[in-house]
């Protein structure tokens, strides 16, 4: 409850701010010329990064928000389903607001930045420890496509691999900034990403397949976590579209593949694990 309270006055004063404001030029650290947008809760990140701040809260507002709040309501039944889906849900908010806290600009929401960070990463690991993992194993009907969803989930991290990889090391190669650095000092998404998101998709694919306990905890959590990231992608690149920024077509693509086959993937898993109350 704490996260969804904190989380719509965050993205309300984000959307709310967005519009009408001049841009001014900035010279980066690496001698380039940045567009920054110059006013509003944004107003000193570069253009790029207000859209994409501005797309995701749309998201976080429209999808997130009511996700978390229904699911943590069914959650006090007991229900496993309604238990790994308050986990996804939390585990959406950990991941976009530790990207806000240690990535965005500094501005006067910072401090609610490390608040939403906070709670829901407490809530997130409060929220697990609640799910009995033998009893979800035995929960899952033997009708899931565990091979299909262990190999979708380990070709997502290796598609999110590949896509960062490829933007970073040429600029290594060549000594320059990569594609997006702009204003700032270094990547935080990909940062996250590389270091914890490709590796637990991987992980939770690979144990799956292998019929772990521990990967019917990860993969609902990780599946209902990429498709919310597939619309945030998604919501991102049309705000950045909206602001005059050409879209990026690879991630676009990639965006709506993750949304649809995630959610699709996510719906079947979910129909998949009985609705029996946990133990704990």
């Amino acid at each position: 409850m704490l996260t969804a309270l904190l989380a719509l006055p965050a993205t309300l004063v984000g959307i709310l701010t967005s519009a009408g404001h001049r841009h001014h030029q900035f010279v980066s650290l690496r001698d380039e010329l940045v567009s920054i947008q110059g006013g509003g809760l944004y107003g000193h990140e570069s253009v790029s990064a207000a859209a994409q701040g501005v797309g995701l809260d749309v998201v976080t507002l429209i999808v997130g928000i009511p996700l978390l709040l229904v699911a943590t309501y069914l959650a006090r039944t007991g229900s496993l389903r309604a238990q790994l889906l308050q986990s996804g849900a939390l585990f959406y908010f950990a991941y976009t607001y530790l990207i806000f806290a240690f990535g965005a600009a500094y501005n006067p929401f910072f401090l609610v930045y490390v608040a939403l960070f906070s709670a829901s990463s407490f809530a997130l690991v409060l929220s697990v420890l609640s799910i009995d993992v033998g009893q979800l194993q035995g929960a899952t009907g033997s009708r899931l496509a565990r091979r299909r969803v262990g190999g979708l989930l380990i070709g997502i991290g290796v598609i999110v691999l590949l896509l960062w990889l490829g933007r970073i090391l040429p600029s290594i190669s060549s000594n320059s900034a990569p594609p997006g650095l702009e204003s700032y000092t270094t990547l935080v998404v990909q940062a996250v990403d590389l270091s914890l998101i490709v590796p637990l998709l991987i992980v939770a694919g690979v144990l799956l397949l292998r019929r772990h306990p521990v990967g019917y905890l990860l993969s609902p959590i990780l599946l209902l976590w990429a498709t919310t990231f597939g619309l945030a992608l998604i919501g991102i690149q049309i705000a950045a579209a909206a602001a005059g920024i050409q879209l990026v077509t690879p991630v676009l693509f990639f965006a709506v593949l993750v949304a649809v086959v995630g959610g699709a993937a996510t719906i079947h898993l979910f129909i998949n694990i009985s609705s029996v109350s946990s133990n704990r």
